[in-house]
C-alpha cells in the first residue's frame, strides 16, 4: 500500500455524504477512478489528498483508529506521513494506537495523550450524555452498563456505540446490549482479520475460545501444531497488537490472550451465545 491509499479511503467515505447533499454521484467516482490510475507514488499520494481537501471545501480534519496498524500497511508509513503533516498545512490528523509512538518521525509531529479506561462514574456521564434512551437506562438499568464495561472495557469507543444503541431502541437486555455493540464493530473486526493469514485467525480463535490467558504449549497441542511455529505465530500477533503477553499465575511463565475484548467475543460469536452469557444486567 502507500500514503494516497489512505486519502482514498477517506474520499471513498466521504462520497456518499456528498451525492446525500445533492453532488453529481458520477462525476465524484470518475474523480476517484482517475487517480487509481496514477503510478508514480508521489503524485498519486498529492493529487489525492488535493482531492479530499477541494471535496471537503477547506482543510480536512481526519480521524485515523488504529494508526499503527494503518502505517504499518504503507509503504514508508511512518516517514511519508511525518512529512506530509509537515509540509500540509491543511490537514490535521487525530488518531488513536494500541501502542506507543516509537518513531522519530511520528514523536515529532504528533503529541501524544495516553488514556486510561473510565471510572464507573465516567462511563455513565458519558453514556448518559449521548442522549434521552441512553440517559434512562443509565438511570433505571445501571447493570446493563455494566455488563458491556465487564466484557469490553471502559473504553469511549464500545460506550458510545452502546449509548448510540440505547438512543435508538432503549429496550433489551445485557445479552442483546452485547450482541448490539458487536454488530456495530463488525466491520472494524473484519477489516483487521482481513489482514491475517488462514494460520494466525486461527490462533486468534483458539486463544478467544479458551478466553483465560494460555501459553504456547497448550496453545499448540489444541491446534496440533509444534511449539515453534505456535511461539512464531503469537509473537507475530503481539508485534501487530492482537495479542497481548499476561503473566500466569502460579506459573513461571507467560500466557497470551487477545488484547481486544470485543474481537475475543466477535471470534466466539455464534447462535448460542446470548444463552452462554452470564452477565450482570440479567441479575
Amino acid at each position: 500500500s502507500r500514503l494516497s491509499d489512505v486519502w482514498l479511503l477517506a474520499l471513498e467515505t466521504l462520497r456518499p455524504a456528498l451525492v446525500a447533499e445533492g453532488q453529481d454521484g458520477a462525476l465524484l467516482q470518475s474523480q476517484l477512478d482517475a487517480l487509481l490510475l496514477i503510478e508514480d507514488d508521489h503524485k498519486a499520494d498529492v493529487e489525492a489528498l488535493d482531492l479530499l481537501c477541494a471535496w471537503a471545501g477547506r482543510g480536512v480534519a481526519l480521524l485515523l483508529d488504529g494508526l499503527d496498524h494503518t502505517l504499518g500497511r504503507v509503504d514508508g508509513g511512518a516517514a511519508a506521513l511525518a512529512r506530509r503533516l509537515e509540509d500540509e498545512p491543511r490537514l490535521l490528523v487525530l488518531a488513536t494506537a494500541d501502542e506507543p509512538l516509537t518513531d522519530a518521525a511520528l514523536t515529532g509531529v504528533f503529541s501524544t495523550l495516553t488514556l486510561s479506561p473510565l471510572s464507573e462514574a465516567e462511563a455513565q456521564a458519558l453514556v448518559a450524555r449521548i442522549g434521552e434512551g441512553a440517559q434512562r437506562v443509565v438511570t433505571t438499568e445501571p447493570g446493563r452498563l455494566r455488563a458491556v464495561v465487564q466484557l469490553f472495557g471502559a473504553w469511549p469507543q464500545p460506550l458510545a456505540l452502546l449509548g448510540a444503541a440505547w438512543c435508538d431502541d432503549p429496550s433489551g437486555d445485557a445479552s442483546t446490549d452485547v450482541l448490539r455493540v458487536l454488530d456495530a464493530l463488525r466491520p472494524a473486526h473484519a477489516a483487521r482479520l482481513a489482514e491475517l493469514p488462514p494460520q494466525s485467525q486461527q490462533v486468534l480463535a483458539a486463544i478467544a475460545e479458551r478466553w483465560d490467558p494460555i501459553a504456547a504449549g497448550p496453545l499448540s497441542r489444541a491446534l496440533r501444531m509444534q511449539v515453534r511455529l505456535a511461539s512464531a505465530q503469537l509473537s507475530r500477533l503481539t508485534s501487530l497488537g492482537f495479542v497481548q503477553k499476561v503473566d500466569l499465575p502460579q506459573h513461571a511463565r507467560l500466557g497470551f490472550q487477545l488484547r481486544d475484548r470485543g474481537l475475543a467475543l466477535a471470534l466466539l460469536r455464534g447462535e448460542a451465545l446470548a444463552d452462554r452469557l452470564v452477565l450482570p444486567g440479567r441479575l
